[in-house]
């Protein structure tokens, strides 16, 4: 039995797959364990809205604190 390992990736507000990672409205974070998705959050993240709003280091500061509160592994 492996560890498990929670990863993020952009989706839609559907669940689908979505492109732009630092511009992402909508963030998956699933925890995966044994080759097997065995949770799966969507968060509505709104980065596309805040990515101009602030500095840029702001916008990303907004990045690494969501990836820390969700202890994400991977992208």
């Amino acid at each position: 039995m492996s560890a498990a390992l929670v990863v993020a990736t952009p989706v839609t507000a559907d669940g689908q797959s979505a492109a732009a990672f630092g511009r992402a409205h909508w963030l998956a974070v699933a925890t995966v364990a044994d080759a097997a998705i065995t949770a799966w959050q969507i968060h509505e993240v709104a980065w596309d809205e805040s990515h101009d709003a602030g500095s840029h280091g702001s916008h990303h500061a907004r990045i690494v604190r969501f990836l820390r509160e969700h202890e994400i592994a991977a992208l």
